[in-house]
């Protein structure tokens, strides 16, 4: 056992020791985006709610490890009687020290939300803006492919527009994404 332990431990210390040179230059792209799961419940007596999620992201390096990028946020909850969808369009960067980053995006979400009442459905369109500090790895997989593991934090900014116009926008989430990336040089 502690002979693959060894061999284990020596894989590990080989990628951190090749990252450590890493650095995107500005003629990188990344293509790809990350993925979110979460079921989740108000109360233990409520019934599980679920999220998918999916947010591909393009990105160019304006300057060594700074990429300027683009955003798409696809959503979609449900539990029964409720409905939800919502999809973003956002723009944000990030900076890249090896492997580590750290950024921020701006996103405007279009809404659509469906509960379903006794005798009756109510519908809802509300549009939100979002801000979305992040800080990740890109754990390299394959040549110029990683794995991006992401911690994020949402914040609601503003008010809505739509069906819930007036309305401050106060919604916050702390979270963690798993995406795949690829380093596309130009």
């Amino acid at each position: 056992m502690e002979k693959h332990m060894k061999k284990y431990l020596l894989i590990v210390v080989a990628i951190m020791a090749v990252s450590a040179v890493f650095a995107f230059q500005p003629s990188s792209m990344l293509i790809g985006g990350t993925f979110e799961f979460k079921s989740e419940k108000d109360d233990s007596d409520a019934d599980a709610f679920s999220t998918v999620a999916f947010y591909p992201q393009l990105s160019g390096f304006v300057i060594e490890n700074l990429s300027a990028d683009l955003i798409v946020n696809i959503l979609s909850q449900s539990t029964d009687g409720y409905k939800a969808s919502s999809i973003g369009l956002g723009a944000g960067a990030r900076y890249f020290f090896r492997n580590l980053y750290g950024g921020a995006d701006f996103t405007y979400a279009l809404n659509n939300e469906e509960v379903k009442l006794l005798i009756t459905t109510q519908k809802t369109k509300y549009n939100a803006m979002y801000l979305t500090p992040k800080i990740g790895y890109l754990a390299p997989i394959l040549p110029n492919t990683y794995i991006d593991l992401q911690g994020y934090y949402k914040l609601g900014l503003g008010e809505y527009t739509g069906d819930y116009e007036d309305v401050d926008n106060e919604e916050s989430c702390l979270g963690i994404r798993l995406g795949v990336q690829f380093n596309l040089d130009i």
